[in-house]
């Protein structure tokens, strides 16, 4: 008995936990919610990728990370998209350390994020960031994560 209520009980937070990220994926029609996809998946649904940076010691510079959905997807312009970069850079000083989707540009199922920083020591780094993203075609949304690395050059 005891099992079948636990059950009953992660059964139904499941559920709640799909209809909150069903409604981010636009609500008005029915699609399934993918939290976690294999690799080769992921591989065929989207591509992240993201510019290095190049400036001066004293100079501010801008990069970009991008997400472009395969053929079917689209970025979902509902759910709250975020980057969040996970270490300290030595060599710049981050313009925000977490950009959101108010920062973006999406168009076209794309969504593009220009980020900014500016350099405070000569020499080369590679900072990491986190971006948390929805993409969807007609029936699913995937929730999705990318840990993506950014090449840093500071003259």
């Amino acid at each position: 008995m005891r099992r079948v209520l636990v059950f009953a009980a992660a059964a139904a937070i499941l559920s709640a936990a799909s209809l909150t990220a069903l409604g981010a994926c636009g609500g008005d029609t029915a699609r399934a919610v993918v939290p976690e996809l294999g690799d080769s998946a992921k591989a065929k649904a989207y591509k992240v990728t993201v510019g290095g940076l190049n400036t001066t010691v004293g100079k501010h510079g801008t990069f970009s990370l991008k997400i472009v959905p395969t053929s079917g997807y689209k970025v979902n312009a509902e759910y709250p998209t975020k980057v969040t970069f996970t270490n300290v850079p030595t060599k710049v000083e981050l313009d925000k350390k977490v950009y959101k989707k108010t920062d973006a540009k999406i168009a076209k199922g794309t969504l593009t994020l220009a980020m900014g920083a500016k350099g405070k020591a000569s020499g080369e780094e590679t900072i990491t960031a986190q971006a948390k993203f929805s993409i969807c075609n007609a029936t699913t949304c995937l929730l999705e994560k990318a840990t993506v690395s950014i090449k840093v050059a500071v003259k």
